[in-house]
């Protein structure tokens, strides 16, 4: 029984899995009115309209007027945000849980971390730090300092990894 939970508990994560799905087809569909928006000279770059809500980039469209200042502004406080380390753990009622790893008989070059997936995979460790950097393929491990649930498009089938000691060793 623990082996049948332990294979099939990712499917619980499915429903999340494809409301992202959605959203990222609709993230493509977005991107082609900027596209359109960069080619009037809108904005400057294609990226920029991740820096408006819905209604503004819908306005925008409309009525062919932007205030770039927004854009600029939201840029500088994403990179401010980006800056910030996350903590390590925040409970579903959003107490941060605060502690330190042993790191007595760790090897040298090992990243300290938590292993989230059931299971043993053998594969190439994958270092990506941000969502965009990703290039994921089959049995391939994702090692990160975290993830959110707008990343579960770049996994495809569930990863299942086991850690030793709460460590990945870097070969």
């Amino acid at each position: 029984m623990i082996d049948l939970m332990r294979n099939f508990l990712g499917y619980r994560e499915y429903p999340k899995y494809a409301m992202i799905s959605r959203y990222f087809i609709n993230k493509q569909a977005l991107g082609k009115e900027a596209e359109r928006l960069l080619q009037a000279g809108m904005i400057r770059e294609k990226e920029d309209f991740h820096y408006l809500s819905f209604e503004e980039l819908r306005e925008a469209v409309q009525t062919g007027r932007l205030d770039y200042r927004l854009i600029g502004e939201r840029k500088d406080e994403h990179e401010f945000h980006a800056r910030l380390d996350p903590p390590r753990a925040i409970t579903s009622d959003g107490e941060i849980l605060t502690g330190e790893y042993r790191r007595e008989n760790l090897p040298a070059g090992a990243m300290m971390g938590l292993p989230v997936s059931s299971g043993v995979i053998e594969g190439r460790a994958r270092v990506i730090l941000t969502m965009e950097a990703a290039d994921l393929e089959e049995r391939d491990i994702l090692v990160t300092s975290f993830t959110e649930p707008s990343w579960m498009p770049l996994f495809g089938q569930p990863i299942r990894v086991q850690g030793t000691e709460g460590y990945v060793e870097i070969l």
